[in-house]
C-alpha cells in the first residue's frame, strides 16, 4: 500500500513531471524581420549581386526584371550580419543608410519540439500549456490568499 501512496504523492508527481520535461527539448529560434530600402538602388548590378552572394544562407536573391535585391526567405537568416558588414564597405559615406535592416522579430518565433516518440510533439505542447495554465492559476490563488 505504501508504494501506491508514494505514486500518488504530490512530490512524486512533481518529480515525474520534471523528468518528463527534461526528456523533451524545447528550442525557440527567433525569426528575423528584414527590411530592404530604396537606397540599394544606388548600387550597380555587380554590387547588388555581391550583396546576395555574401549571405551564407541565401536569404536574398537578385531579381533581374526589377533590378533589385529581394528577400528570398527571411526565416533562413542566422543573424551573422555579413550583409550589413558588406553594405558598410559599399556605402559612399559613413552617414549613408545601409539599405538593409535585420532585427529579431518580437512577434514571431520558430519552435522545435523533439520527443522520444512516445508522445507526439503536438500533444507535448498541449500538455505543457495545460500544466503551465494550472500553475499560473495556482500562483494567482496563492497571491490572492496572501493579500
Amino acid at each position: 500500500m505504501y508504494f501506491f501512496e508514494l505514486l500518488s504523492s504530490p512530490f512524486f508527481v512533481y518529480i515525474t513531471c520534471t523528468l518528463l520535461v527534461l526528456l523533451f527539448v524545447f528550442v525557440s529560434v527567433p525569426i528575423s524581420d528584414i527590411a530592404i530600402y530604396h537606397s540599394l538602388n544606388q548600387y550597380d548590378v555587380e554590387q547588388k549581386k555581391s550583396i546576395v552572394e555574401v549571405c551564407p544562407t541565401d536569404v536574398f536573391e537578385y531579381d533581374e526584371e526589377s533590378d533589385s535585391v529581394v528577400v528570398r526567405d527571411a526565416s533562413r537568416c542566422i543573424f551573422c550580419r555579413e550583409c550589413l558588414y558588406h553594405l558598410e564597405d559599399l556605402r559612399a559615406a559613413p552617414e549613408d543608410k545601409l539599405g538593409v535592416t535585420i532585427e529579431h522579430s518580437a512577434r514571431k518565433f520558430h519552435f522545435t519540439v523533439e520527443t522520444t516518440g512516445a508522445i507526439s510533439a503536438e500533444n507535448v505542447v498541449r500538455e505543457a500549456i495545460a500544466k503551465l495554465s494550472k500553475k499560473i492559476l495556482r500562483v494567482k490563488e496563492l497571491a490572492t490568499q496572501s493579500s
